[in-house]
């Protein structure tokens, strides 16, 4: 007998909490709840914006040469040189020290032209670039 009314109170209980399962899934019940962390955060957020104006006193330029159709290296290099060497005497004049001009690139390159199923030498064609470093520019 203790087996059928244990199972009938179990029976009971069981039906008991799924009715009220469902009234308050039904009614949409709900119970306020405060949760309280006990953790601390160690991140710190800075957000900011910076505006300065100044004066630039560097400028930067680079110069190129290039000569076309030299008929030889030796005839490039010297047009080359004779260019090159014009500007730096002309940068010197209005100011601009030595140690603030410096060659960054020099390249001589054969010409070639192609005719009747041959590829021939047709000059040289030199180029140079120098850097010029201009100080408190005015």
């Amino acid at each position: 007998m203790e087996n059928k009314n244990f199972s009938g109170n179990f029976l009971s209980a069981v039906i008991f909490t799924i009715l009220g399962l469902l009234t308050i899934k039904f009614f949409n019940i709900s119970y306020p709840m405060t949760i309280v962390s006990t953790t601390q955060s160690s991140e710190l957020a800075v957000v900011g914006e910076g505006k300065v104006e100044v004066t630039p006193d560097t400028a930067y330029i680079d110069a190129g040469i290039t000569i076309d159709k030299a008929s030889s290296v030796g005839e490039a290099q010297k047009k080359i040189n004779e260019i090159n060497n014009k500007i730096i005497n002309a940068l010197r004049e209005i100011g601009i020290e030595k140690a603030d001009i410096k060659t960054s690139n020099y390249s001589i390159n054969p010409n070639y032209k192609y005719e009747n199923n041959d590829n021939r030498v047709d000059g040289y064609n030199g180029n140079v670039t120098i850097e010029i470093k201009v100080r408190d520019p005015d």
